[in-house]
């Protein structure tokens, strides 16, 4: 993230790691039951886990932990590749006051990956960016969500 323009006329240093993690968490889970993946990132100020849960809901709030559900349609045995952006997770997460004092707390830093429930998990990396990852896992989803009918394609 650059300096504002406002920090540089004042002089002020600007930490490089002032922000929250830059970082994209990507992993592959073969699901059992109930396997749910938390990241727990850290500034000096605040913490917040970020929950990846078996549920059919978008994004819930509750204190300090914001939790997205990833769908109760998965098979047991089924695997499914994840990749998700912490930053964009926490701030959709969380108010924009909250998520400001999260920016200005200091260095924001992942501290914990925790598993639960039954599966298997593997390819697990934090990367700056995943790009590329994420363009190819959007586009593969758009090609299988359409449906050919009537002479022109629908998505379901």
């Amino acid at each position: 993230m650059a300096p504002s323009s406002e920090s540089k006329r004042e002089g002020k240093p600007q930490h490089p790691d002032s922000s929250p993690p830059r970082g994209v968490l990507s992993w592959s889970l073969q699901y059992k039951q109930d396997a749910v993946v938390s990241v727990t990132v850290r500034s000096p100020s605040l913490t917040y886990v970020l929950k990846y849960v078996p549920e059919d809901f978008h994004v819930t709030r509750e204190g300090n932990v914001v939790s997205y559900g990833y769908g109760d349609g998965l098979r047991e045995g089924e695997w499914k590749h994840f990749s998700r952006d912490l930053t964009r997770d926490l701030q959709k997460g969380v108010a924009k006051k909250a998520f400001q004092a999260f920016r200005r707390g200091g260095p924001a830093r992942v501290v914990e990956l925790r598993l639960e429930g039954i599966g298997c998990v593997t390819n697990v990396t934090l990367a700056e960016q995943e790009h590329a990852r994420m363009f190819f896992s959007a586009a593969d989803w758009l090609v299988k969500s359409q449906v050919c009918s009537r002479g022109k394609d629908e998505i379901m």
